[in-house]
């Protein structure tokens, strides 16, 4: 199985040095991993490219999360077309060490998932999200 990575990078090269090697080091899945850097020069997504050994560093016009994963997603299904992507923040503190293992078991143990997401809690412990899948019948039609 292939798991491809995308990280859109903005003005924050050290935490996402820190991300790849403290956090995606931590699963035995192999990543093809690639930064989108949203607002470098090619010669500074060179350089935080030769930092990072063997992870992919595309430097873009600053369009935004949305685009640069965009970006960073065709370049993986041009480049070696992984079975899934994860996207991902560079800011994110993996608690479970097995998590990408599960979400990528449940994908393929699941024909109905198309996307799937960890449970999400920020530093104040609240859960943020994402919220289970809810119908349009109970999330919006039972109010009315």
């Amino acid at each position: 199985m292939k798991l491809g990575v995308v990280i859109v990078n903005y003005r924050s090269d050290d935490l996402t040095e820190r991300f790849i090697r403290e956090q995606l080091t931590r699963t035995s899945v192999p990543l093809t991993i690639v930064v989108v850097d949203n607002g470098a020069s090619r010669e500074e997504a060179f350089a935080l490219e030769s930092r990072l050994g063997g992870v992919k560093v595309i430097p873009a016009d600053n369009g935004g999360f949305a685009k640069g994963n965009n970006i960073g997603a065709r370049y993986l299904r041009e480049n070696g077309n992984p079975d899934y992507i994860l996207f991902t923040n560079n800011d994110v503190e993996i608690v479970d060490d097995d998590v990408i293992e599960s979400l990528l078991s449940e994908m393929e143990n699941k024909d109905s998932i198309a996307a799937i997401g960890p449970e999400v809690v920020g530093l104040d412990g609240l859960r943020q999200g994402p919220e289970p899948y809810m119908g349009p019948w109970k999330r919006f039609v039972w109010m009315y």
